[in-house]
């Protein structure tokens, strides 16, 4: 016997959030895909929102009355989980506790997202830094995605252990294989789901047009201005892979070039000092060599003088002796 369980309003209304919050999850890191993370946040963030009202107006298995989220329940539900009598017509204990910290969760996201795109640091009394909202933010998100997982994992165990139930097709056809009183919706619902899904839409419309905030990525910014005021001097000039390949060779040609001028310089200055040094020694070592040289050739001559003179003396005495 089939029970139905879920209403349409809410089937669209989950897949809506799965699509919206994966888009924006996803788009949340480049600048150029801002406005759609924006638009999608606020997608997830009204989803949410009128979930949380229909939680507390909506029929049986939506409403939170139906969510078995006690501490006895969840241990009854982990003792019993492999157990085949166990079913649960609406969220199971475990499920009810994660669906229920999703809602809230996402839309704290989607609110601290706002005040980052919105530049607004006010809110009911309350004043929030620029590092507060954005790291509430990336918190949140980080969170949602894990409670996501969770999720996941919950429905993949729940077909495997408990296939019967039809946990897995309820999310499109609405019904579960499962003996109990079936979900109504009366007037008032259905004009409230026609809100429920409109307003979101809305938002959508309204967040996608939103001016995009850069202090995000001012760091990022910070930086590339330093490489392009250093590669490109002149703003006019070509960005292009082949222009910074030039540009950053010439800058380490002219780098190198300098280095190898300025070294050659040096090299040259102390070559020439050596060579004036060298030749000053030089010149006076020379200068005393040949002084020296010129004073025993001086001393060389005088004694021959001297002995040539003797030598002529005694020979003249020599011949008046023998006249004798």
């Amino acid at each position: 016997m089939k029970t139905k369980t879920w209403s349409l309003t809410t089937r669209i209304s989950h897949w809506l959030l799965a699509i919206g919050f994966t888009v924006a999850y996803i788009t949340g890191e480049n600048e150029w895909q801002m406005n759609y993370h924006y638009a999608f946040g606020a997608l997830v963030g009204g989803i949410l929102f009128f979930r949380i009202l229909y939680g507390i107006i909506g029929p049986k298995y939506s409403n939170f009355e139906d969510f078995p989220m006690g501490i006895s329940k969840q241990i009854d539900f982990i003792k019993n989980y492999f157990s085949k009598n166990q079913t649960y017509v609406g969220h199971n204990p475990l499920a009810s506790l994660v669906m229920f910290s999703m809602m809230f969760l996402g839309i704290f996201t989607a609110f601290t997202g706002y005040l980052w795109a919105t530049e607004s640091a006010h809110f009911l009394g309350f004043t929030f830094t620029e590092e507060m909202v954005e790291e509430g933010h990336e918190i949140g998100a980080k969170l949602f995605l894990i409670l996501v997982f969770a999720h996941l994992a919950g429905i993949f165990a729940d077909t495997i252990f408990h296939r019967k139930t039809g946990t897995l097709g309820s999310i499109f056809t609405g019904y579960k294989n499962v003996q109990a009183d079936a979900s109504k919706t009366n007037a008032f619902h259905k004009i409230f789901s026609i809100i429920w899904l409109g307003v979101p839409m809305i938002l959508f419309y309204l967040a996608f047009g939103l001016p995009v905030n850069e202090r995000g990525n001012e760091r990022e910014n910070e930086e590339e201005d330093e490489w392009e005021s250093l590669l490109y001097p002149d703003k006019n000039s070509e960005k292009s892979p082949m222009n910074l390949i030039v540009k950053l060779t010439k800058n380490r040609s002219n780098v190198d070039g300098t280095s190898l001028a300025s070294s050659s310089r040096q090299t040259e200055t102390n070559t020439t000092v050596n060579t004036e040094s060298n030749s000053i020694q030089s010149y006076a070592q020379n200068s005393q060599y040949y002084t020296e040289n010129s004073n025993d050739e001086r001393e060389y001559y005088e004694h021959e003088e001297h002995s040539k003179h003797h030598h002529i003396k005694r020979e003249h005495h020599d011949y008046d002796e023998d006249d004798d």
